[in-house]
């Protein structure tokens, strides 16, 4: 199981390189056009928020399932193995829970903006699609909390 995460850790990652290069050239061909032919494209800036709350959304997910997210853990690489199963073991049940109540408030909010067919001022996308991202990540993040309990359990990988 974490072979497939590890796999799709790495195709999130392409995909965010991917946006951020849309995102670049999107900016770039914006103002090449304003700069010698006046012209504007309104949308740009909209989509180019859109991509960034995607890239920062979706790049938690990979940050999450290779653990490299902020923590203050100085005092637990000098505790014993046993209390750093415990604490990692915590530390996962509790990202669980947080990442958990954040989806399901997040699935609300994106079944409501759906329902509604809410679209943006200037790309007119659907703003589900951004704000799903939220869900996404934090599903994702609640289920990788998840699937790492049974391994801290079982004395696999690092601790907290």
């Amino acid at each position: 199981m974490l072979s497939l995460i590890a796999r799709i850790s790495d195709a999130i990652r392409a995909v965010l390189a991917i946006l951020l290069m849309v995102a670049v050239l999107l900016c770039c061909v914006n103002i090449f056009f304003r700069y010698f032919f006046n012209i504007s494209y309104l949308a740009s800036d909209e989509l180019q928020v859109f991509a960034m709350v995607a890239i920062a959304f979706l790049g938690a997910i990979s940050i999450s399932s290779e653990r490299q997210h902020l923590r203050m853990d100085v005092l637990v690489h000098a505790a014993p193995r046993s209390v750093k199963r415990i604490l990692g073991v915590f530390e996962a049940v509790i990202t669980a829970g947080a990442a958990g109540v954040m989806a399901w408030a997040s699935y609300g909010f994106v079944q409501r903006i759906y329902m509604m067919d809410q679209r943006s001022s200037m790309a007119d996308l659907p703003m589900w699609l951004p704000h799903g991202t939220v869900l996404v990540c934090f599903g994702s993040i609640a289920l990788i909390a998840v699937l790492r309990i049974p391994q801290l359990l079982a004395g696999e990988g690092e601790g907290a």
